[in-house]
């Protein structure tokens, strides 16, 4: 995830239906270290909750608008980008940021240790499985940021502030070739190369997953297979098979969908792929995706046999988050006459969020599962079914088992037809 961060010389005018709208600028902001210390610790099981409602509120958003489309995102990725950004806002903004991200009424101080011990937990986890989560924010060279700011992002999300001149013809390279290195070169561009004026921070957060299935396809098994579109046309893909999964894969069945869970590595880590029944779509199981049946659901895989089919897919997302996340609460921080980031700077009379940025890249083979994420802020039980054939649209999560941590999440409704 990118995010763009922006200042103005001159106050913006409020935009419709906001001019009753207060900023913290204009209130009395003599209680703020007060409003942030007082209030109640998270612990690491709130903030994976949150994480994981936030994801499930973004992703179905996202279904909702383009059903029929390729969908993935890592709501972490998003959150995490945005968490370090929760340490610039004040007054309203640092609440509807809070709000949005489901970590309302929890002291900033508790939110950052969590985040800290989170991507500190996950990123060890699995000696099997490489994960990898980064943090860096770049500083227009001579803007004054605030050194607070500064050194919780470096304190709790282990990112340096860098001093770069937004200018220079090849800024956008350097922070490009972070991302790359950061990825394994499997996200090689978020940074626009002309970067606006008014830009005067960039955020950057990049997640990387690699991970070998614990029970890894036969490749002389994979074959060609018809995959059904939304519109009803078959499409021929590679399709990978197990005529008999023996003990690999647990199970789970619902009214709306069957789901078969996939471990990767130690079994720490596993893909879940949800499977829509006759008469479902995936957007109709997308819109069952929150905390309460995701519990339920997560203790209630058991054991399976039975035949499966997978297509291999790669797929390439990106998407500019401003409107769904305007849309999910966070309104404010785009508009510059009411977006409050006095925490993170006072060099300008307008500091807001220009621009989120986010893309994904993931591949599935008979080998298993590499992923990446960027963010970038700018200024009834039925019977279990003797086969799985994964033969139409579908959604998978990508999760770790202990916590039950979500990295990614997706919707596939064209694996394409993707070789070697």
């Amino acid at each position: 995830l990118c995010l763009f961060l922006s200042g103005c010389s001159d106050r913006a005018t409020p935009p419709c239906g906001n001019a009753d709208r207060l900023s913290a600028r204009d209130e009395d902001n003599g209680h703020e270290s007060e409003e942030l210390r007082y209030w109640e610790m998270p612990s690491g099981a709130d903030v994976v909750r949150a994480d994981n409602d936030f994801g499930f509120r973004l992703f179905r958003e996202l279904v909702s608008e383009k059903p029929d489309s390729n969908i993935v995102i890592s709501s972490l990725s998003v959150s995490i980008a945005l968490g370090m950004t929760v340490n610039g806002a004040a007054g309203q903004t640092f609440v509807d940021m809070q709000t949005t991200l489901g970590l309302a009424g929890y002291s900033l101080e508790g939110i950052n240790e969590c985040y800290e011990a989170q991507i500190d937990f996950l990123t060890n986890l699995d000696p099997y499985v490489q994960f990898d989560i980064a943090n860096s924010v770049w500083c227009r060279d001579g803007v004054p940021f605030k050194q607070p700011f500064l050194d919780a992002c470096y304190g709790h999300f282990d990112a340096q502030a860098r001093n770069l001149n937004f200018s220079l013809p090849d800024a956008s390279d350097t922070m490009n070739a972070w991302v790359a290195d950061q990825t394994n070169n499997k996200i090689t561009e978020i940074v626009p190369e002309h970067i606006d004026p008014l830009t005067m921070i960039i955020l950057l957060n990049a997640i990387y997953f690699n991970g070998a299935w614990a029970h890894p396809f036969a490749t002389e098994f994979t074959q060609d297979g018809g995959f059904r579109l939304p519109d009803g046309t078959i499409r021929t893909c590679r399709m990978m098979c197990r005529p008999d999964t023996g003990n690999c894969y647990t199970h789970l069945t619902s009214s709306k969908f069957n789901a078969l869970d996939m471990a990767y590595g130690d079994s720490l880590f596993s893909m879940t792929v949800f499977l829509p029944k006759g008469g479902h779509s995936t957007e109709s199981v997308v819109a069952d995706f929150n905390n309460t049946n995701w519990g339920t659901w997560m203790s209630g895989f058991t054991p399976w046999y039975g035949a499966m089919q997978l297509p291999r897919f790669e797929v390439e997302y990106s998407l500019r988050m401003d409107d769904v996340l305007a849309a999910m609460g966070m309104e404010i921080i785009f508009e510059p006459a009411f977006a409050d980031f006095t925490r993170m700077c006072t060099y300008f009379s307008d500091f807001y969020i220009q621009a989120v940025r986010h893309k994904t890249y993931i591949r599935v083979d008979e080998v298993g599962t590499e992923a990446a994420a960027v963010t970038e802020v700018e200024g009834g039980p039925t019977s279990i079914p003797p086969q799985f054939y994964v033969t139409k649209p579908f959604v998978f999560v990508i999760r770790e088992n202990q916590r039950n941590t979500i990295l990614f999440i997706g919707q596939i409704t064209n694996p394409g037809y993707f070789t070697d």
